[in-house]
């Protein structure tokens, strides 16, 4: 169990269940909130609302990604910094694309819209190796990126529901430069 839940320093398999209720509420009351703000937009609106509310209230962490083996905080990988009202708690790709599906399974959409987390490898952006984006399915038959990690990184829209192309091996974004 992480250091900040657990129910006394000592014991890392025991966890402090009523502050991990508490946080989860919390988190859920701030999501929600989200989800509020943007309920009378249409379905591709709600979807870039959370793209930008999430790039507006947190930002990449190099520090954690850069000590990941060594870093005993685990949230910048999970919703949690991206829902705590703290600007000074930031995430990797995994919080990013984690708080980006939280919003969209909290929503409800007019058309069949499914979005997934999916994880691989990345040549380029914050860094070759393992990545973590969302794959967004649409009631047209097709799917798309959302890339929330690189678009906040380099303030680049181009990674949110590009042309994609591939299948289970993997994935070929294109765009007109």
């Amino acid at each position: 169990v992480e250091s900040q839940y657990r129910s006394s320093a000592s014991d890392s398999y025991s966890v402090n269940a009523s502050l991990l209720a508490e946080k989860s509420a919390m988190i859920r009351a701030a999501a929600q909130q989200v989800v509020s703000e943007a309920s009378s937009l249409s379905d591709l609106e709600k979807l870039k609302y959370y793209k930008t509310w999430i790039c507006n209230n947190v930002a990449y962490d190099d520090n954690a990604r850069q000590n990941a083996n060594t870093q005993e905080d685990r949230s910048p990988w999970t919703v949690v910094n991206v829902f705590d009202g703290d600007s000074s708690t930031n995430v990797v790709c995994e919080g990013y694309s984690e708080a980006f599906q939280y919003l969209c399974d909290l929503t409800t959409f007019n058309s069949d819209i499914k979005v997934y987390c999916v994880s691989g490898n990345m040549s380029g952006g914050t860094g070759a190796g393992a990545h973590k984006w969302n794959v967004i399915h649409m009631d047209n038959g097709y799917n798309y990126i959302a890339d929330i990690t690189n678009i906040d990184s380099f303030g680049d829209d181009r990674l949110f529901m590009p042309g994609v192309s591939g299948d289970a091996t993997g994935y070929t974004v294109s765009w007109e430069e």
